[in-house]
């Protein structure tokens, strides 16, 4: 059986595998260019054009990076909600792309953020382990009057 449909053998544009393309396609191959180039005309423009980022901001990106890498220890370590502000203004301040003074603001929130998180977290710890030593040396004892 060479042909799906009987009267098809001697078809001039019959496909192997019997399938020929869709309707409303052409059948032809590319068109030809003299000596193989194309036709003139100028280039197709940039889709988006390139992103523009200003380049003092590149310097910061350390300091913004340390401070979310911070942030993240601190949360991971002591769970404190300073280490999530902490790790919120870090990336804030990662894909800042225009303007370095909001890149600086942000490290620097991203910084206290973190500090003020650990402290507080040091000093509820320290008021924890304290606490119940100074709360029994200051109580009198039942059978004491």
């Amino acid at each position: 059986m060479s042909a799906p449909w009987p009267g098809q053998e001697n078809d001039p544009n019959r496909r192997p595998g019997g399938y020929g393309p869709p309707p409303g396609y052409p059948t032809g191959g590319q068109p030809q260019y003299p000596y193989g180039q194309q036709p003139a005309g100028p280039p197709p423009p940039a889709p988006y054009g390139v992103p523009m980022e200003n380049p003092e901001i590149e310097p910061l990106r350390g300091g913004a990076i340390a401070a979310l890498v911070t942030s993240a220890i601190s949360l991971m370590l002591c769970g404190s909600l300073g280490g999530i502000i902490g790790i919120v203004f870090g990336i804030l301040a990662l894909v800042e792309k225009q303007d370095a003074d909001k890149v600086r603001r942000f490290t620097k929130y991203s910084w206290i953020a973190t500090i003020v998180g650990i402290v507080l977290m040091v000093l509820l710890f320290a008021a924890i382990l304290i606490l119940p030593f100074v709360i029994a040396a200051f109580t009198v004892p039942a059978g004491a009057y």
